[in-house]
């Protein structure tokens, strides 16, 4: 079963803040929906529970599996999330576009990149160790 832990952590990954009781239940649902426990490999259970275990990986393994195993639970999972916090109205915030200047935007560009760079580059070094139970024992 989805725990409110893993919801946490993913909502933390996304936006920074905890998601709160109502909407981990929303993700806990869709997730035995859409992306049931029982269909998970030994590996892919690995990944999930090293992103629930250490939070701050979670979005390195998220960028890794982009690259690696774009079809991975773990994505599969975070885009749940974020659909589940964007259709509430305290987290919409969190993903409607902000009004910057043509430069302004040009940096925050930059720094997206360079950040989603270092989460891939370490998300893939860690990757297989997290495959392995290496990270979850």
């Amino acid at each position: 079963m989805t725990s409110r832990r893993e919801a946490e952590a993913f909502a933390r990954c996304l936006t920074g803040r905890p998601c709160g009781r109502e909407r981990a239940a929303r993700y806990a649902a869709a997730c035995t929906r859409l992306a049931p426990e029982e269909r998970l490999t030994p590996a892919e259970r690995n990944i999930l529970r090293t992103a629930v275990r250490l939070p701050w990986l979670a979005g390195p393994l998220d960028a890794a599996c982009g690259v690696l195993q774009p079809a991975h639970p773990l994505r599969a999972r975070m885009f749940i999330m974020a659909a589940v916090l964007e259709a509430s109205p305290e987290g919409a915030r969190d993903f409607l576009p902000a009004s910057a200047s043509r430069p302004a935007l040009m940096v925050l560009t930059a720094a997206g990149l360079a950040k989603a760079a270092v989460k891939l580059l370490l998300g893939l070094a860690v990757f297989p160790l997290a495959r392995g139970r290496w990270l979850t024992s």
